[in-house]
């Protein structure tokens, strides 16, 4: 796979920056889900995620182990193998979290390629699914959990991903940001899971 150019899911459009906080308002949670710079990368240790996939029944399920640091004056994901790095993409450092920005990227991409369906206007419905996204009002993390494609006129062609939900897993305030990402069909009986979750103790 190649590195994704920063295109950056086009959801970092209309949201604007937001001030940092603990306490999360529900009208504000995908503000703070994308807010710019919110990833520390001055923290003494890379983030890695255990990254675990598959992209439908018939295929073997995939683990990954996906590392976020910095490198210069750019934050770089690389994908751990063995003892092997390949780097996955940069990402400049006071945008989106780059963990949600691949994951998300990444998981437009699975469904074009699986329906045959736009990049574009996969990106269109997410975007806007996470602009209407909303979290519990409280302290520490917080999930959002979309389905993109729930009112969209064509679910009919979307197959299992018509019912495709993304949940992220968010706390504002902590090196990473984000601790956890999913999308997955299995609820409507297709077989597409991606998760990846960070492993607390490299921060």
């Amino acid at each position: 796979m190649k590195p994704w150019p920063a295109v950056l899911l086009m959801v970092l459009l209309a949201l604007g920056p937001v001030a940092a906080a603990a306490q999360i308002d529900s009208s504000s949670a995908a503000q703070v889900l994308l807010q710019p710079g919110a990833f520390d990368a001055d923290s003494a240790a890379p983030a890695r995620y255990l990254r675990d996939r598959q992209i439908d029944t018939a295929a073997a399920p995939e683990t990954t182990m996906i590392e976020v640091g910095q490198a210069a004056d750019r934050l770089t994901l690389f994908a751990l193998e063995g003892d092997q790095r390949r780097q996955l993409g940069t990402f400049a450092p006071n945008g989106a979290t780059p963990i949600l920005l691949f994951f998300l990227e990444e998981t437009v991409r699975a469904v074009a390629e699986a329906t045959g369906g736009s990049p574009f206007y996969i990106r269109n419905r997410m975007r806007e699914a996470l602009v209407r996204a909303e979290a519990a009002r409280g302290e520490g993390p917080f999930s959002v959990r979309i389905a993109p494609f729930e009112s969209d006129t064509n679910r009919a062609r979307l197959g299992a991903f018509a019912d495709l939900r993304i949940e992220i897993t968010a706390e504002p305030g902590h090196p990473a940001h984000v601790l956890a990402l999913s999308a997955d069909t299995i609820e409507a009986g297709g077989g597409y899971h991606d998760r990846l979750t960070l492993i607390e103790e490299t921060r």
